[in-house]
C-alpha cells in the first residue's frame, strides 16, 4: 500500500481518515488499507456514515469529514477535479497497482494505491488452460491499465476492465455466446 497527500493534509491523519471509512468494508483493497494504518499505529475512528458505491468506492463521514474514496467515475460523479492526481494514479495503475483517489470535503487530498500480489502459481494454471486450447480472459472492475499490467504477468492478452459488478455475469455469458 502507498499513500500519497496533497499538500494541506498530513499524511497520517488523511490516512487514519481513509482507514476509518474503510474499516467496515470486506473488499479485500480496503483490508489492505486498514492494515497498513493499523501497522503505522493510527487510531481509527467510527464512521459516523458509510455508502458503499459498488464498482466505484465509498462515501463516508469520520470526524465530521466528508470522504469520497475511489475510481474516477466516483470523483466525478462527486464533482470533485483529481487532475494534479491523475499523473500518480496513473504510474501506480502502470505497475499493476489499483489507484484510489481520496477527497475531502468536495476537494482532492490524496491517492491510495494496493498492489495486487499474484500468486506464483497463476501464471503456470494461465499456461495449462491455454494448452488445453482455452482462451483465458480477465474480467475486473479495476482500471484498464491495473488490469493490463496484471495480465501481462500471468499471461492473460484479453481483459476486460472497469466492470462493474453487476455486469460481470452479462460479461461472461457475451464471451461464452462469441
Amino acid at each position: 500500500t502507498t499513500f500519497t497527500a496533497t499538500s494541506g493534509w498530513e499524511p497520517n491523519h488523511l490516512l487514519s481518515l481513509v482507514a476509518a471509512a474503510e474499516a467496515g468494508s470486506e473488499h479485500p483493497v480496503a483490508q489492505a488499507i486498514v492494515a497498513h494504518a493499523r501497522e503505522l499505529g493510527l487510531q481509527l475512528a467510527q464512521p459516523q456514515s458509510f455508502d458503499a458505491v459498488p464498482g466505484h468506492g465509498l462515501q463516508a463521514v469520520v470526524d465530521g469529514f466528508t470522504l469520497n474514496i475511489g475510481n474516477k467515475a466516483l470523483m466525478d460523479r462527486a464533482g470533485v477535479d483529481v487532475s494534479t492526481l491523475e499523473p500518480a494514479a496513473d504510474r501506480a495503475a502502470a505497475s499493476g497497482e489499483t489507484p484510489m483517489y481520496v477527497a475531502v470535503d468536495g476537494a482532492a487530498a490524496g491517492l491510495v494505491a494496493v498492489a495486487d500480489t499474484v500468486k506464483p502459481e497463476s501464471a503456470e494454471a494461465v499456461d495449462q488452460l491455454q494448452a488445453l486450447g482455452l482462451e483465458v480472459w480477465m474480467i475486473t472492475g479495476d482500471n484498464t491499465l491495473t488490469a493490463r499490467a496484471v495480465a501481462a504477468q500471468v499471461g492473460i492478452t484479453h481483459v476486460l476492465a472497469d466492470v462493474l459488478p453487476a455486469d460481470k455475469d452479462a460479461a461472461v455469458a457475451q464471451l461464452q455466446a462469441q
